[in-house]
């Protein structure tokens, strides 16, 4: 690390280390949680779209619930929009 290079004093570089190496657990923890957050609204998209298509072909809503496995409530919500 870069204070390994300044810091002389052994036990403030280790608590310099472990307060950096804390906060980029942090940063890394939140990169997940946003991209995770991403790829499920797309997966939604994707399902709310599916369940259109197989309405408009005249899939019943029942069906659609057990082929596009998602729930009821979903399916409702989709086709309310």
């Amino acid at each position: 690390m870069l204070c390994d290079k300044f810091v002389e004093d052994e036990s403030l570089n280790t608590t310099i280390s472990n307060l950096v190496g804390g906060n980029m657990k942090i940063v890394e923890d939140y990169a997940q949680r946003v991209a995770q957050q991403k790829v499920d609204e797309k997966l939604e998209e994707r399902n709310e779209e599916i369940v259109r298509n197989m309405f408009e072909k005249g899939v019943k809503r029942e069906d659609i619930v057990i082929l596009a496995n998602v729930s009821p409530e979903f399916v409702e919500k989709t086709l309310s929009k």
